[in-house]
């Protein structure tokens, strides 16, 4: 049988999925839901001002672009992707980014995730993932959609 998950702000349908993830991936949606809560004192706020908002709680990346990373790590020989915790500079004014790109403003400060692929290495017969890299021609992801501030499309884990 095939179960599908459809969500909206209020509701839960279960359709059918098929899943070709290990089982062993898999928790409990309310194992899943008590972990995101528990990350919420975690991601601090983003000063605006006299405001104090929530940080980002969730990113998303739509599938063209994953999908394309785990092509390009496959051509390279790489082995996975490490994710990387990281946050936006808060102010953007005279340092512009290496790339010349300035995240969207309202992205400034807050909290973000980067996608590195890695590679396996044997060191003294352990195995280990490293990132790698083009330094210039870089295979970092980032520039997902950051909920908050984006939560349109309200993520079925964060707490209401």
């Amino acid at each position: 049988m095939t179960i599908r998950i459809f969500s909206t702000c209020f509701f839960l349908f279960i359709v059918g999925y098929v899943s070709r993830v290990s089982a062993q991936a898999f928790i409990p949606f309310k194992t899943a839901y008590r972990m995101v809560a528990n990350y919420a004192p975690r991601a601090g706020f983003v000063q605006r001002g006299d405001q104090q908002l929530p940080n980002s709680r969730t990113v998303w990346f739509d599938l063209a672009r994953l999908r394309q990373m785990v092509d390009q790590i496959e051509a390279d020989g790489g082995d996975g992707i490490r994710i990387y915790f990281a946050a936006y500079d808060n102010a953007y004014t005279s340092n512009v980014t290496e790339d010349g790109q300035v995240p969207p403003r309202e992205y400034w400060g807050y909290n973000t995730l980067l996608l590195v692929p890695t590679r396996d290495s044997i060191i003294n017969g352990g195995v280990y993932h490293r990132d790698y890299f083009d330094p210039i021609d870089s295979t970092i992801v980032n520039r997902g959609l950051l909920c908050p501030p984006d939560c349109g499309d309200c993520p079925l884990l964060l707490p209401r």
